[in-house]
């Protein structure tokens, strides 16, 4: 065997232990903020009102690679949850409600779980005029009466009053102040206390 085929079988375990990376390889660099949202501020709604969502997030984000804030041009999409409280159980306090409402896009428009549309949403927002925020502006409009809390994974609610005492009603057991989700037969769980991530209402 010449020295050159050795060398060859030498080196390639070597050439196969590097990965060559293109700029879709890269880990995400990018830090995208928090929604800000404000919801129609009450406690409770009769059938066929509307409680409206509105979201908004600045367009910049922050790119540790530069170390600095970038127009990324994109908006990274809204999570929302729409539950409905049920009688607890060891695990669950609440199920995925989605079909207890309307659904009403005035700005953006919602994408949906291939596998549970009726426990969670996206909502994608639309850019300001100026290029310095993204919003969306969407309506739940009541269909069935019921206690229910809408949950959002990338967002900090700002409404003054999230209305967290219907939450008293609907206590797990051995998990207190914890919201146990249903979503599809598939659970899990949140602490209230720590989040400011959800809104509380009835309709009645």
């Amino acid at each position: 065997m010449s020295k050159k085929i050795f060398r060859f079988f030498l080196l390639v375990p070597l050439l196969m232990a590097f990965k060559c990376y293109n700029d879709d390889d890269l880990p995400g660099t990018q830090i995208f903020n928090n929604y800000k949202i404000n919801v129609t501020p009450q406690s409770s709604f009769s059938i066929n009102d509307t409680i409206w969502l509105n979201g908004k997030v600045s367009s910049m984000v922050f790119d540790i690679a530069v170390n600095d804030s970038i127009f990324p041009g994109r908006s990274q999409g809204d999570e929302i949850l729409v539950m409905k409280f049920i009688q607890p159980t060891q695990s669950f306090n609440c199920e995925d409600a989605i079909d207890n409402f309307e659904l009403i896009t005035e700005l953006g428009f919602l994408s949906f779980l291939p596998v549970c549309e009726n426990g969670q949403m996206t909502a994608e927002s639309m850019i300001s005029a100026d290029g310095s925020y993204y919003s969306y502006r969407i309506g739940l409009k009541a269909l069935n009466i019921g206690d229910y809390v809408i949950s959002w994974n990338h967002s900090t609610v700002t409404n003054q009053n999230r209305n967290e005492y219907i939450l008293n009603d609907y206590q797990l057991e051995f998990r207190p102040n914890q919201l146990g989700f249903n979503k599809c037969g598939y659970g899990s769980s949140k602490s209230a206390i720590e989040s400011e991530s959800e809104f509380y209402f009835r309709v009645e």
